[in-house]
């Protein structure tokens, strides 16, 4: 089994880079039968071999002999990027939006003639029971409109 999935992989990596078994079978200093026999799948090279072909190929060593779990690894890796991405711009887009509400704080606080105390109690109140909102909701995005 280990060398059919070796020799399938091979065979694909050789094809894939555009080398001929007669190059590979030189740099790796072998007769070209026996790159032959690898990729016919008939026998398997020693550990050496195997290293020198991987690393001409640059290709890991579990994936020339078919253990694809790093390629699932790797799918976790660029999904966990992708959701950390989706989060960052949520956090800038929430951060945007507390923003703006200080700002309407600040024009709010300037244009109301009652006592100041008063009205920065009320506003800040506003603010804390609109922020806590989009947070228990999940909302992206609010508009405040006075």
């Amino acid at each position: 089994m280990i060398k059919g999935q070796f020799a399938k992989n091979l065979h694909k990596a050789v094809s894939e880079r555009g080398i001929k078994q007669v190059e590979l079978a030189k740099v790796l200093e072998v007769p070209p039968t026996t790159v032959n026999g690898w990729m016919r799948g008939a026998h398997l090279p020693d550990i050496e071999k195997l290293m020198e072909i991987c690393d001409y190929l640059e290709m890991p060593v579990g994936e020339m002999l078919g253990d694809h779990r790093h390629i699932n690894d790797l799918d976790e890796v660029k999904h966990l990027m992708d959701v950390s991405l989706k989060q960052k711009a949520y956090i800038e887009n929430l951060e945007a939006e507390l923003n703006e509400c200080k700002m309407l704080n600040n024009q709010l606080m300037s244009d109301l003639d009652a006592d100041e105390g008063l009205a920065e109690i009320c506003v800040n109140e506003f603010i804390a029971d609109t922020i806590k909102a989009v947070k228990d909701a999940g909302v992206k995005k609010i508009t405040v409109e006075f």
